[in-house]
């Protein structure tokens, strides 16, 4: 019996120290649908940073 395989779209993070140079290896990678650079932790929903 074959079993059909789905695909499941999951989320990765990854941390670099600057936007620009984190996003460009994984916008033509295969199977990637989106990349979106931001920054982690702190506290303020629209930091001035």
């Amino acid at each position: 019996m074959e079993r059909e395989l789905k695909s499941v779209p999951g989320v990765a993070t990854f941390a670099g120290g600057c936007f620009w140079c984190m996003a460009p290896p994984f916008l033509n990678h295969p199977g990637v649908a989106e990349v979106i650079s931001g920054y982690t932790g702190g506290h303020l929903e629209n930091p001035s940073y």
